[in-house]
């Protein structure tokens, strides 16, 4: 638990900062990229009210943009532009002011922006990248479509982002080694928490087991002494109840202070088979059918103790919520070359509809909160199966189907 516990923090804290630095280096890419685009349109709309030429440098001063370009901008910057009549036909080509576009290809990349039918935007050939302005003029009829290479610009917007990306991910890995090393001293006092917490359970079950032994062996001296009665009967059961409470909660801390077990190579199928029998005469007194489908030598790697314990959870589980007069099914199904497989326990649970399963496996849950329910458990019996199952490296799930309820544990 303290291993998943420091590996959550790290995860949680890697993925928030991820968020961070992704919303950051987004807005930061994208403001660049604007301004080289606003740039770029500003200079295509000078082109454009000029007829398709740059202004000269008298209106080049007068559009209030000599701040932002200055006076060297006019003679590096390299466009050109193409004019269409009404039909869409070439009047004029204007490519005086650029060496690596023909005639010939400024009216076909015309052609093609045209058919894009967008009033601007970026167009791109083999090696440049070009932005481009449509400019109808309604009088005649005429439209202008002016290009400016951009090649250098949006070369540096792009350098600028692969830069930015490599340095968040150096960034975040030097982050992430961090937060690894400095973990365990930031769950710290969780771990103190949590040991402190599994130590007085242990130490709290230990000593309750002698006083309720006590009880229990004084309850059976009366009944010798004086017969069985309804009181003492009581205190037996309650005696027992609290005993396999106890058993529970030590248990139940055990299998969360274990850590990578030896697991051995055990038959599902056989162990399986004697849970269902051993639920059999149960069911049957509480008015309800126990039918079982395990397939034959099913073997899964497991631990002696813990398998019997998970699979009689969840059978037990699976009895005691039943509906009267409805059919429990224990399964059991290979995977693979027979060396895994899945065991599944279901039963009829007509009330299971509005039940919320995501919590289901927490410790002290029940689904019936009114604490008058005839149905025995304190909703520690599946925390322990899923940490067994967890300890096994495998999987449980809980879910609900056409009054069904299904419990599935799957075997690595």
């Amino acid at each position: 638990m303290i291993e998943r516990l420091k590996r959550q923090f790290v995860l949680t804290a890697t993925l928030a900062v991820l968020i961070v630095m992704g919303i950051a280096l987004g807005l930061i890419n994208s403001m660049n990229f604007r301004v080289v685009y606003r740039n770029c349109m500003q200079v295509l709309e000078i082109i454009a009210e000029n007829d398709g030429e740059l202004a000269d440098e008298l209106r080049w001063r007068q559009s209030g943009l000599e701040d932002t370009f200055g006076d060297e901008t006019p003679y590096r910057i390299r466009y050109f532009s193409v004019a269409l009549d009404a039909d869409g036909n070439v009047e004029r080509i204007i490519t005086d002011h650029i060496n690596s576009v023909n005639q010939d290809e400024a009216a076909e990349y015309a052609g093609r922006v045209k058919a894009l039918r967008r009033a601007h935007g970026f167009f791109s050939n083999d090696s440049n990248t070009y932005c481009y302005l449509v400019d109808t003029r309604d009088a005649d009829g005429e439209t202008l479509i002016c290009f400016l290479d951009c090649t250098n610009e949006m070369w540096q917007v792009w350098k600028f982002m692969y830069y930015s990306v490599l340095f968040g991910v150096l960034t975040l890995s030097g982050y992430v080694c961090m937060m690894i090393i400095l973990a365990k001293r930031a769950v710290q006092p969780t771990i103190q928490n949590i040991e402190a917490q599994k130590r007085f359970i242990t130490n709290a079950g230990h000593e309750l087991k002698t006083p309720i032994s006590v009880i229990s062996a004084n309850a059976e001296v009366l009944e010798m002494m004086n017969g069985e009665n309804e009181w003492t009967q009581s205190i037996l059961k309650q005696t027992k109840r609290l005993s396999g409470l106890v058993n529970d909660f030590i248990l139940l801390t055990k299998v969360d202070e274990m850590k990578k077990p030896e697991l051995v190579e055990m038959s599902l199928s056989a162990a399986a088979r004697d849970t269902a029998d051993s639920f059999h005469t149960v069911a049957e007194q509480m008015g309800k059918k126990l039918i079982v489908d395990i397939a034959d030598e099913v073997r899964v790697k497991a631990t002696e103790r813990e398998l019997p314990e998970l699979l009689n959870v969840l059978t037990d589980n699976a009895v005691k919520y039943c509906d009267d007069g409805g059919t429990v099914e224990v399964k059991v199904t290979g995977r693979g070359s027979g060396r895994s497989g899945v065991f599944q326990v279901s039963n009829d649970y007509a009330a299971g509809k509005e039940q919320d399963y995501s919590r289901f496996f927490d410790r002290f849950y029940r689904a019936d909160e009114s604490h008058s329910s005839e149905k025995s458990g304190y909703g520690i019996g599946l925390s322990m199966a899923e940490g067994i199952a967890r300890m096994y490296r495998g999987k449980i799930r809980a879910e609900w189907k056409a009054g069904v309820m299904y419990f599935t544990v799957t075997f690595p």
